[in-house]
């Protein structure tokens, strides 16, 4: 037991200086993109309007962002300082404490350490840590497994303690309040109560009463949840062919692939899109052989009795971890943080299989791709974490050169910020914009800086828009050495 814990508390050094050093690029990120519609200042205090009023410059109904941020920007104003160490910390102690409950289901140390690594090193959560405005991602998906974990520890007490029950439904609602990705933990809830349903010795009319009460709560919840969006009169997500609207057909197989590969691959998403759109076969070939043998380990259970039935319960909860945004025509890799932890216990339960074997060479295989896969997802974070710390600094340097125009012709109707024409290829997700794009989704910020809100702002291509003389625009465009200029019309 004292190796034991010894060995742990040196793990968790070592593993808070890597994880640290890896993501120390972005302790200084500055906003950019749709950041900009998370900008609080100026500072109203008042915790009605956190929680009751509607967030001008965003559809979403996220209180405890909007808490958090109002806090960090009434103190430290643009600095973003606190906003990564916050999150960063959070992410940090989400992966420690889902080791400590591999460790409470019986799962041995080796197993629980490497699956430990994969949570907290995996390239597909830096999004979700590394960016501004994704605390509402990361507190959702903490406080929706601390609800999980509550309630299964609540259905397996002999005593049933309501203490247990009562903590997993307030944690439940704090992670509404986080972020609407927070609504897949109410059919993840209920899944795990109809598994324990089926597995009572006997069943009755009575014990299947009681499963239904247990659940009444959490829907109320939800719907209550509902409730103050209707009444704030935010948009709902509607069926369509736009990219967020919804619909019920491939997409959704497409959706679940794409997030199976990217909480799996341990290259940079980055690199693997660039490689897909430029044919670059030879970093496919090495990505798809990691799936691949990542996919292996993870059928490796199909293969026990024991633990058959375990997997598959598990895997049926993975694409149900990504609702309701799986539903959507195309969904950010940012998502597939909620689908982590599941990943992990999937991994958890195939790993464990695997050393039960007692095949000294297989398991020794198995936790060296396990460690080359953590040093692989490493060099991705510090690549993808780079990219976001340039896309911030550019954009704070191009809002210096653009406010002296704005200031100078403060009653313009429109601003035109016109690029160089620029390969789409090349682009990803926030990782790699180019030029102007570096405001997409977040153009609010002209009018926070003019102190207004009706300045109408378009991103155009220089190849791809007519030019028209008038003094209610003003056209910016970028000169040879990249500096932004007044562009004339001819």
């Amino acid at each position: 037991m004292k190796k034991n814990s010894t060995l742990i508390i040196v793990l968790l050094l070592f593993s808070v200086g890597i994880f640290f050093n890896v993501y120390y690029p972005a302790i200084h990120g500055k906003y950019f993109a749709d950041d900009f519609g998370f900008i609080f200042i100026p500072y109203e205090n008042n915790l009605s309007h956190v929680f009751l009023d509607k967030n001008e410059t965003s559809y979403a109904y996220r209180p405890l962002e909007k808490l958090f941020l109002l806090t960090i920007q009434n103190n430290y104003g643009y600095d973003t300082t606190a906003i990564h160490i916050t999150q960063m910390t959070l992410h940090f102690l989400f992966s420690v404490m889902f080791f400590m409950w591999l460790r409470k289901e019986g799962f041995s140390i080796g197993t629980s350490v490497l699956v430990f690594l994969y949570l907290l090193f995996s390239q597909a959560a830096t999004h979700a840590v590394a960016s501004n405005d994704t605390f509402s991602q990361i507190i959702s998906t903490l406080f929706g497994y601390f609800s999980i974990f509550f309630y299964l520890q609540f259905i397996k007490s002999k005593t049933r303690s309501a203490y247990l029950y009562i903590y997993s439904l307030l944690f439940f609602a704090v992670s509404l309040l986080g972020k609407e990705n927070a609504l897949s933990f109410f059919p993840l809830l209920v899944l795990i109560a109809i598994n324990n349903f089926f597995k009572l010795t006997s069943i009755c009319k009575q014990k299947l009463l009681r499963v239904f009460f247990q659940l009444v709560p959490f829907f109320v919840t939800t719907l209550f949840y509902f409730a103050i969006r209707k009444y704030l009169d935010l948009d709902a997500a509607t069926f369509g062919e736009d990219r967020f609207n919804m619909n019920f057909g491939l997409n959704i197989p497409i959706n679940f692939i794409q997030a199976f590969v990217l909480a799996l691959i341990p290259f940079s998403s980055v690199d693997l899109y660039q490689s897909i759109q430029n044919k670059s076969f030879l970093f496919l070939v090495i990505g798809g052989l990691y799936i691949c043998i990542y996919t292996i380990i993870l059928f490796v259970p199909l293969f026990n009795k024991e633990q058959r039935l375990r997997l598959v319960k598990g895997a049926i909860l993975l694409p149900v971890s990504l609702f309701p945004v799986i539903i959507l025509n195309h969904i950010s890799e940012l998502y597939v943080y909620n689908m982590l932890p599941i990943m992990a216990f999937l991994l958890a339960i195939s790993i464990e299989t695997i050393i039960n074997r007692n095949r000294q060479a297989l398991s020794v295989l198995i936790v060296m791709f396990f460690l080359t896969g953590f040093l692989i997802n490493s060099f991705a974070i510090r690549s993808k974490v780079n990219s976001m710390k340039i896309n911030g600094d550019m954009t704070h340097q191009m809002l210096q050169e653009i406010k002296p125009y704005l200031k100078e012709n403060p009653f313009i109707d429109t601003l035109v910020l016109i690029n160089k024409p620029y390969d789409q290829k090349n682009e990803y997700s926030i990782f790699k914009r180019s030029g102007f794009r570096l405001f997409e989704d977040g153009e609010v910020v002209f009018n926070k800086i003019s102190e207004r809100n009706d300045l109408e702002v378009k991103i155009v291509k220089m190849n791809e828009f007519t030019c028209k003389k008038s003094s209610d625009n003003l056209y910016l465009a970028f000169d040879e050495n990249y500096h932004i200029r007044k562009y004339q019309c001819k």
